[in-house]
């Protein structure tokens, strides 16, 4: 407004000349003072307009801020939620692993230390986390396991190659394993074993008792053929001599009717009768019973043969040495008159049925006998020791020994190395028989005029006989 009247005011001369210029001063101090006014309202404005521009960039920026914090308030919500989930799964992963009836344990492939095991696995071999797998879930090792599958589980380079299966009987608790191993990388990013295992001890013994019935089963078919071989020929030879000698008996016995009825009695006839009652049908009679004995003796061999795979067994500790003394007993005769050395070392117990291996005992020690060289002083010797699990006897003679041809054959039914020796064959059968009812074995070392050497062994232990 000064300016403003300042620039209205006119210019004259004369007396008003000086008044003119004294306003004019008064208006310069005031043009002055407005200037300075001026210039600080301008600094004014400047700094509003310059807080104004703040002060907006700062609203800009506390909305920015406020979406920022309300984004963030919704990604830990959403975070809370993850987490909550994943700690449910967690839970759910650890429900299903702890309710699997398998063995489920995580290790370390270079240290063998383990990092995770389900419940099945505390209960088997208790809280063994942290600790080597080998020497909390196996027995008797000194270090890492001889028979770990970790090297079949990466390739060369180090990558996981797969699942690689396999079953394996676990050497602290004897059970079976049907198991899965892995190669996995572990949240640490290293690479782990992961194995799954599944008891299948109850499917082995099923599988077990199987192949046993199977054996038994090969075993009896083996022996009916031969049955039905002997039937077809060492049982037809004495009805073969039965038919013939009965055949001699009735044309003597047809001779002898036509002499009487057509020759008077004379001292010819009497002599030619006397001769067929008193020699020929004598000798026809005698191999008439002898045949009929060694068919009957054959067919109670077959029959007690028969009656091995019925007959339950009685299993019990066996004293060998106690059981050994009462066999000999009935050799004592035979061993003197023979003149033959029985040497019997101490013998180890095992598990047996006291009847039959009292039969296989006395079989063995009679073959022995029946096949001495009787050009030298016969010796017996009887021994035994713990081999593993099972106790082994052997019954050596110095005898005449055994052709090698036919030791695959001399637990045959009705083999007879010498038929000229009395007996029906069925020894050693029986033998087999009892030893192999046992889930034992029998076997033969023999060499031709120096002696043979019968081995067989049984269980020590009830558990091995199953």
């Amino acid at each position: 407004s000064g300016l403003r009247s300042f620039s209205a005011l006119p210019l004259r001369s004369g007396n008003n000349t000086i008044g003119v210029i004294g306003l004019a001063s008064a208006n310069e101090v005031n043009f002055e003072k407005n200037s300075v006014f001026l210039e600080t309202l301008a600094g004014e404005i400047a700094i509003g307009l310059q807080n104004a521009s703040l002060f907006k960039e700062a609203v800009h920026h506390n909305e920015e801020l406020d979406k920022t914090v309300s984004e963030l308030q919704i990604e830990i919500a959403d975070h809370k939620q993850s987490k909550i989930a994943l700690e449910r799964s967690h839970q759910r992963l650890l429900t299903v692993l702890n309710s699997l009836d398998a063995i489920v344990y995580v290790s370390d492939m270079n240290t063998y230390e383990v990092l995770f095991v389900n419940q099945y696995v505390k209960d088997l071999f208790g809280p063994i986390e942290g600790t080597t797998c080998w020497k909390n879930m196996q027995t008797g090792q000194a270090g890492p396991c001889e028979f770990c599958t970790n090297r079949y589980l990466i390739d060369e380079d180090g990558n996981p190659t797969g699942v690689y299966e396999w079953e394996f009987q676990n050497t602290q608790n004897n059970h079976w394993y049907d198991i899965r191993d892995r190669a996995v990388y572990w949240i640490d990013g290293r690479i782990v074993r992961l194995e799954i295992a599944a008891d299948i001890t109850e499917r082995k013994n099923v599988e077990r008792e199987r192949e046993h019935l199977l054996e038994q089963l090969a075993i009896k078919n083996k022996d009916l053929e031969q049955i039905l071989y002997a039937a077809s020929h060492d049982l037809r030879t004495p009805l073969v001599n039965i038919k013939g000698f009965s055949d001699e008996l009735e044309l003597s016995l047809n001779e002898l009717n036509q002499l009487i009825q057509n020759e008077p009695l004379s001292d010819v006839f009497m002599q030619k009768a006397s001769a067929i009652l008193d020699e020929d049908i004598p000798e026809s009679i005698g191999f008439i019973n002898a045949g009929t004995d060694k068919m009957t003796e054959l067919l109670n061999a077959v029959l007690q043969v028969s009656r091995l795979g019925k007959t339950a067994l009685q299993l019990k500790k066996l004293d060998m040495n106690s059981l050994m003394k009462d066999v000999t007993r009935n050799f004592n005769y035979a061993l003197n008159s023979m003149d033959v050395q029985l040497i019997v070392h101490d013998l180890p117990s095992c598990m047996g049925d006291r009847e039959q291996i009292s039969q296989v005992l006395f079989n063995l020690l009679s073959n022995a006998l029946k096949y001495l060289n009787p050009q030298r002083k016969g010796i017996i010797e009887i021994n035994g020791e713990i081999q593993n699990a099972d106790s082994v006897y052997s019954v050596e003679d110095n005898g005449v020994g055994i052709n090698p041809e036919y030791q695959a054959k001399i637990f045959d039914i009705f083999h007879q190395l010498d038929p000229s020796i009395d007996g029906e064959g069925l020894g050693l059968t029986i033998v087999n028989k009892i030893i192999e009812k046992h889930r034992g074995k029998i076997w033969l070392e023999s060499a031709l005029d120096k002696g043979s050497t019968f081995y067989f062994s049984l269980p020590t232990s009830k558990e091995d006989t199953s």
